[in-house]
């Protein structure tokens, strides 16, 4: 469905992918060429995983909403 949870998901979701993977693939290609480049910046995580910690726990009580038959 369409909405703000999915489009934060998916936010949440590439820039942890960026800051975990791609960035460190990144900086190691760089290397290897002997690239004189300043390596790409680190994202604000502490931020990022606030928002994605309060998404998850929302989910589980609507989760926990709908196994115990409490939804509209």
């Amino acid at each position: 469905v369409a909405g703000w949870r999915p489009f934060i998901g998916w936010v949440c979701g590439v820039a942890l992918l960026y800051n975990f993977i791609l960035r460190d693939i990144i900086s190691w290609v760089m290397v290897l060429n002997d690239n004189d480049l300043t390596p790409p910046p680190e994202l604000a995580m502490e931020h990022l995983m606030t928002v994605l910690i309060g998404m998850l726990g929302l989910g589980g009580m609507r989760t926990y909403e709908k196994l115990k038959d409490k939804t509209k």
